[in-house]
C-alpha cells in the first residue's frame, strides 16, 4: 500500500529524489527487490552520489541476486569508507559473482591489513563463538570463493576454515568446503553423524563414531558398522589394530573391540584387574574404584594386547595392559618403593615399535608430582621416570601437561606434544631421550600435530598467524637438534575441525562441526581430501 501511494507521487513529481528513494525502501520492505532496484536507480539519476540511495541500491540488488547492479554502488561506497569491513565483504562478494576475482582478492588483502592482532594463545585456544569477529566472515568467505574460482583449492579451504575458527558452527563455511570438486574432496558416510575420524594403518578406510562405530572405505564410500542394537554411550575416538582388521574404542567407561569381518564386538576387559597396593602410598582403601572409567587405548605392535589408562581413585591414574584373547588385565606399575617424582595422565600409552617398552599414564598425587613420563619394560617394572623440559617453557600440571607421545623408530627418543600452563591451549613439541645421560629439549612451539619420519627427523605442523583472518599452519621437518626446515609438501588444512591424517600424509579426513548434530543441515558424515591434488 505504501509503495502504491509513493508510485502515484512519483508519477506526479518525477524529479523528486526523496520520493524515489522512499519508493525503493518501500519495495525493499515489501520483498520486491527488483522493483526496489529500479526505484533507487532513478533516485541516483536525480542525485548521482547520494549515499543513502547507493546503500539502498546495493542492498536491493544483492537481494535480487543482481551482482552487476550492486557492483557500482558498492565500489562508490567502499571508496568513501575503505576501512568498512562490512562494505568490503559485500564488494568482494559482488566482484566474485561478476568474475572479477583478482579485484576481489585485492579488496580482501587490503582490508585484512587492518585486522586487529590476537595473541597466539587466544587465537588457537578452545573453539567458541568470537562474536566481535563475525563481521570478518563475509571477507573470508569471499576470499575463499575467489580462490576457488581460480582453482586454488588449498587457499580456498584455508579461507573457509578461518570462518570456522571464528564460529565453529558456521554452516555456510563448512558447506563451501565440502562442495569442492569431487577429485579434491570425497564425501563418505553421508547418512551418518560422524565424529573422531581415524585412518586405518594402510590408509584405505576411515573409522569414526556416532551412535555406533563405523568404518568407511576411502575409495568406494562403503560403510561398515558394528550393528550393536542398543548403541554405544559417549563413544571416544576409535583406534585400529596393527593389521587393520579390528577396532577398539571406549564407551561408557569400558573398552570394546569390534571385528570388521562381521563377527561382532565384545567388551575387552572381562573382569576388574588386580590393583597395586595403593595403601602403601597413603591412598585409603575407600578411595579405590574398580568400576573406574577406562580410556586412551593403544594396541601393541603385535596386536595381542591393548594398553589403556584407568583412574582407580580421584587423583590416581595407572596404565594397564589387557590380553586381547583372554580379557585379563594387569597394572604395569608395582607400588613398592617411593612415590614417583613425575606424573602425567591425559594421553594414550605409546608402545615402542618392537613392543618391548611402554610409555603410559601414571599419576598418584598431582600436587606432589612434577609433569613427566614413565617408561615400563615388558615385565611390568618401572624402567625410568623422565623429566620434561623446563627451560624456557612453563608446562601445565601433570594431569594436563602431556597431549601425545610417540617413540622414534630406534627407540632412543620419545617425541612429546606438551601443553603449556594457562587456559590458552599453546603447545610445544619436545624431544625426550630414553637415556639418562641426556636431557629433554624443546624442538618447536605452537605445534598442532607431529609424526616421526625416521630415527632422526620429525614432521610437524606449526600454527602461524596473528589474527583470525591470517591464521594458518606450516609443515616443517625438525632434526634432533631442533633445526627446522619447510616440508616439501605444503599442508592445506587448518587443524581446527575433527580430523586425522593418513600415515603417508596423502589423505585427510574431517567431520562436520559438532559431528553434524544440527537438524536441518546437510553436514553429516565425513569427508576425505586428497592432499596431493591440491
Amino acid at each position: 500500500q505504501a509503495a502504491a501511494s509513493l508510485q502515484r507521487a512519483a508519477h506526479l513529481r518525477p524529479d523528486d529524489f526523496g520520493i524515489w528513494h522512499d519508493l525503493g525502501q518501500a519495495y525493499l520492505k515489501a520483498n520486491a527487490p527488483a522493483e526496489s532496484v529500479r526505484a533507487y536507480k532513478r533516485a541516483l539519476e536525480i542525485r548521482p552520489n547520494a549515499e543513502l540511495a547507493l546503500t539502498g541500491l546495493a542492498e536491493a540488488a544483492s537481494q535480487a541476486g543482481d551482482a552487476a547492479a550492486a557492483l557500482e554502488p558498492l565500489r562508490a561506497l567502499y571508496a568513501r569508507s575503505p576501512k568498512d569491513v562490512g562494505l568490503a565483504g559485500q564488494l568482494a562478494s559482488a566482484l566474485v559473482r561478476q568474475g572479477k576475482v583478482d579485484e576481489a582478492l585485492q579488496v580482501c588483502r587490503k582490508i585484512k591489513q587492518g585486522a586487529p592482532k590476537v595473541k597466539p594463545g587466544e587465537l588457537w585456544g578452545r573453539h567458541q563463538l568470537r562474536s566481535e569477529w563475525l563481521r570478518w566472515s563475509p571477507i573470508l568467505a569471499a576470499e575463499g570463493d575467489a580462490y576457488r574460482a581460480k582453482g586454488r583449492w588449498s587457499e580456498a579451504i584455508v579461507a573457509y576454515q578461518r570462518c570456522l575458527l571464528i564460529d565453529s558452527t558456521d554452516p555456510t563455511a563448512f558447506d563451501r568446503i565440502v562442495r569442492l570438486p569431487a577429485e579434491i574432496v570425497h564425501r563418505r558416510a553421508t547418512h551418518l553423524r560422524a565424529e573422531a575420524p581415524r585412518f586405518s594403518p594402510d590408509g584405505r578406510r576411515v573409522a569414526s563414531v556416532g551412535s555406533d562405530l563405523y568404518a568407511a572405505d576411502v575409495a568406494t564410500g562403503e560403510v561398515w558398522q558394528s550393528g550393536r542394537a542398543d548403541g554405544f554411550e559417549d563413544l571416544v575416538r576409535p583406534i585400529w589394530s596393527p593389521d587393520g582388521r579390528r577396532l577398539c574404542c571406549a564407551s561408557g567407561g569400558k573398552l570394546y573391540t569390534a571385528n570388521l569381518d562381521g563377527s561382532g564386538y565384545q567388551v575387552l576387559m572381562r573382569q576388574p584387574p588386580p590393583l597395586p597396593q595403593l595403601g602403601k602410598l597413603g591412598i585409603p582403601r575407600s578411595e579405590k574404584r574398580l568400576d573406574a572409567p577406562q580410556a586412551w587405548p593403544a594396541w601393541s605392535p603385535n596386536g595381542k594386547a591393548v594398553a589403556f589408562r584407568m583412574k582407580v581413585a580421584p587423583d590416581v591414574a595407572l596404565t594397564f595392559v589387557v590380553d586381547v584373547k583372554t580379557g585379563k588385565a594387569r597394572s604395569v606399575h608395582h607400588a613398592a618403593g617411593p612415590l614417583p617424582k613425575f606424573g602425567a595422565t591425559d594421553f594414550a600409552p605409546a608402545w615402542s615399535p618392537d613392543g618391548r617398552v611402554l610409555c603410559g599414564p601414571l599419576l598418584y598425587r598431582p600436587q606432589q608430582q612434577a609433569p613427566g613420563l614413565t617408561v615400563w619394560s615388558a615385565d611390568a617394572i618401572v624402567k625410568r621416570q623422565i623429566a620434561l623440559p623446563r627451560e624456557g617453557v612453563a608446562l601445565a600440571g601433570p594431569a594436563l601437561a602431556v597431549v601425545e607421545v610417540a617413540w622414534s623408530p630406534d627407540v632412543r627418543y620419545l617425541a612429546a606434544l606438551l601443553r603449556q600452563k594457562g587456559a590458552d591451549g599453546r603447545t610445544v613439541l619436545a624431544l625426550v631421550p630414553a637415556s639418562e645421560r641426556q636431557t629433554a629439549r624443546v624442538l618447536a612451539k605452537d605445534v598442532a600435530a607431529f609424526r616421526w619420519l625416521d630415527a632422526s627427523h620429525v614432521w610437524l605442523l606449526q600454527r602461524t598467524g596473528d589474527s583470525y583472518v591470517t591464521a594458518g599452519v606450516r609443515a616443517l621437518v625438525s632434526d634432533l637438534r631442533g633445526n627446522l626446515k619447510p616440508d616439501k609438501q605444503p599442508f592445506p588444512i587448518l587443524p581446527i575441525l575433527d580430523w586425522d591424517l593418513s600415515r603417508d600424509r596423502r589423505w585427510l579426513a574431517i567431520c562436520a562441526p559438532g559431528g553434524g548434530k544440527r537438524p536441518g543441515t546437510r553436514d553429516k558424515g565425513l569427508w576425505v581430501f586428497d592432499l596431493r591434488r591440491m
